[in-house]
């Protein structure tokens, strides 16, 4: 069976607010977008319907499960798999410089992206805000890592990086702030906030501030993560 070049998968929950977005930039690379949905309650499969999405639905138990299930889903189906979440906007250098990749289609690396994160509309300038990320790579070379929480991917090739970055708008849609928790916020932030996007924000905070561990941070419940953290989000430096 031929394969096809690349699928470009992107995992939701309840993320109608970007959602557009991101799959229309993605759109730019290749028409194969991949939505696995957490069983949102939003206009998320509606929105990634009407853009011609194939949609897969399956429960969440975290971010690893969730990304090997379909990474072996497409190994046997395409070249190559790009993986975004789904409040995370391809640059046009990025989109170039990846259709240029898949273009020369020399399958021996796998491909760092560099992220970077806006908090309330701002970019964030340091603590890790800019970071690498494997996120581009050849089928059946590459996992996630099997761990509860600040997962990664992981490949058997040699890693090269991509020029151009990945935008991650998660710090614009979440609506925590200095007086508190956000009424109804614990029914709309995203699984990605609990996994990854939390523990980012202990990275950026003075270190003077004490705060728990991301081990202890992870094991709570994410109400209660967001109402720990809440007091101290407004002290992030941002231009």
């Amino acid at each position: 069976m031929n394969k096809k070049k690349i699928a470009i998968i992107i995992l939701t929950y309840n993320s109608e607010e970007i959602i557009k977005k991101t799959i229309t930039s993605a759109k730019k690379i290749s028409k194969d977008i991949i939505i696995l949905d957490s069983f949102s309650k939003d206009k998320t499969i509606k929105i990634a319907k009407k853009l011609k999405c194939k949609i897969l639905k399956r429960k969440f138990s975290n971010y690893s499960d969730q990304r090997n299930f379909i990474i072996k889903k497409c190994n046997n189906l395409y070249q190559w798999q790009l993986h975004i979440d789904s409040d995370e906007i391809l640059s046009e250098k990025l989109i170039k410089n990846i259709k240029n990749i898949l273009d020369v289609n020399v399958q021996n690396n796998s491909y760092l992206i560099k992220r970077h994160v806006y908090f309330l509309h701002k970019k964030l300038l340091f603590g890790g805000a800019a970071n690498w990320h494997l996120r581009l790579f050849p089928s059946k070379s590459s996992t996630c890592e099997d761990k509860k929480y600040d997962q990664h991917f992981i490949s058997k090739l040699r890693t090269k990086k991509i020029k151009g970055p990945l935008f991650d708008f998660n710090g614009n849609l979440i609506g925590i702030n200095s007086s508190g928790l956000d009424k109804g916020i614990a029914d709309n932030v995203s699984y990605s906030i609990k996994s990854r996007y939390l523990l980012d924000l202990i990275d950026v905070l003075p270190e003077s501030i004490e705060l728990p561990s991301s081990k202890e941070l992870a094991s709570k419940p994410l109400t209660e993560q967001i109402k720990v953290l809440s007091d101290y989000v407004v002290l992030i430096k941002v231009k």
